[in-house]
């Protein structure tokens, strides 16, 4: 779905306490990334994302109003040609801004003078070509990640960290609708991966998931509440040089495709917490969302 100039988006009918707004990283602090289009914490001053607009590359940082990405602004820096994402900023204060210099993989947020919708979200739009990416948010086991994300077309949505050495091939993997799956956890010590999946996908579908790495042999993940665990894994996914919203950023990048909403990573293993987490995101994002 799009929306040009002049429509409101409503988002209140998929928050069911929209007086009590949760700003997630009060509640649940410490996180090492936190990328969303919603503001997660009362104490972050900073930016929601930088846009660049096709008529002439200039670039404009975007901020949130009433907790959201200010599209109305974004919008009418753009005008009526395309906005692409330059930078998602970082919310947990430690710097780990989502990057991407080269124009041709940015993904697209405004097409043609119209924003990038899916159901009554702005989402910045990756098309299995498009990444964002960042130093290494973690080094070592345990870590937890939090994801909303869609598919789009069949193509699930990836996010996930990898080595940058050619011969390693050592990475890991947080998908959404991939591969036939609702949620993958997957990770890769040289020439072996394995995974754990979670539920069935849903194609075209906006879902919530969480990732949670205890340690080098046991991994949990969910979609949707729905839980599968494993302790078949052996091995190690570290070292990796950074972290990717779109792909697994490997020398040979694994594109996914969707649209993106919300991403959040912690160096600590965050099992006691996750159906909290997953709740406050479900709750705010409405999924399982159609478009």
């Amino acid at each position: 779905m799009k929306l040009g100039l002049g429509l409101g988006l409503n988002r209140a009918g998929n928050i069911s306490a929209m007086n009590r707004y949760v700003y997630l990283l009060d509640k649940y602090p410490n996180a090492v990334q936190a990328i969303s289009s919603r503001l997660l914490s009362t104490t972050y001053i900073g930016q929601c994302l930088r846009v660049r607009r096709s008529s002439d590359n200039t670039e404009l940082d975007i901020g949130f109003v009433d907790n959201y990405m200010d599209y109305v602004s974004m919008a009418t820096f753009v005008g009526a040609g395309n906005g692409f994402v330059v930078k998602r900023y970082d919310q947990s204060g430690n710097g780990k801004h989502m990057v991407q210099s080269n124009a041709a993989e940015q993904p697209i947020i405004i097409s043609g003078g119209v924003l990038q919708i899916f159901n009554i979200w702005v989402c910045d739009v990756y098309n299995g070509t498009k990444a964002l990416l960042s130093p290494s948010v973690v080094s070592a086991y345990p870590f937890s990640a939090f994801m909303v994300a869609a598919d789009a077309g069949g193509v699930g949505f990836l996010c996930g960290g990898s080595e940058d050495t050619s011969s390693n091939f050592i990475n890991y993997g947080h998908g959404i609708n991939y591969g036939g799956t609702g949620s993958i956890l997957r990770e890769v010590d040289g020439a072996t991966a394995r995974s754990v999946t979670a539920g069935a996908a849903i194609p075209n579908t906006m879902r919530q998931a969480s990732y949670i790495h205890i340690d080098a042999t046991n991994k949990r993940t969910t979609i949707d509440g729905a839980i599968a665990t494993s302790n078949l894994f052996s091995g190690s996914c570290f070292p990796v040089d950074n972290s990717c919203i779109g792909a697994i950023y490997r020398p040979v990048p694994i594109y996914g495709g969707g649209w993106f909403a919300e991403y959040i990573v912690y160096a600590s293993n965050k099992s006691s917490d996750e159906a909290a987490i997953s709740v406050i995101q479900k709750d705010y994002f409405g999924t399982p969302l159609s478009p």
